[in-house]
């Protein structure tokens, strides 16, 4: 399966609306688990206030960082290197230029 037509994407956002899937689906699923496991086994004297799954939900606490940088340069440096692997900085200087003459045909 290649692809799908607008009809059938349309059907499965509307069903991750209802039923949500994937691995941040099942991180909270494991979350869960853990935390029930954890809390059967806690000494409640040591440790009063019962676990929560987001305890053991890595992503659960993290707030997404925006990098940014002072120089345009750099971000765009930065940009390169983390969405096409390229590092600009590397390549400075070693451009090459192609012109194409386009013949006359008039």
């Amino acid at each position: 399966m290649r692809e799908i037509d607008s009809q059938e994407y349309t059907d499965w956002m509307a069903y991750f609306a209802i039923e949500p899937f994937g691995e941040r689906v099942a991180d909270m699923r494991m979350g869960m688990l853990a935390a029930t496991m954890a809390n059967i086994h806690r000494n409640p004297k040591t440790t009063p206030a019962a676990y929560e799954p987001a305890a053991f939900i890595p992503w659960a606490f993290e707030a997404p960082k925006s990098i940014e940088f002072p120089d345009p340069k750099d971000q765009a440096r930065f940009v390169a290197l983390a969405v096409f692997g390229v590092d600009l900085a590397a390549h400075k200087g070693k451009r090459k230029r192609f012109v194409v003459k386009r013949k006359n045909h008039g």
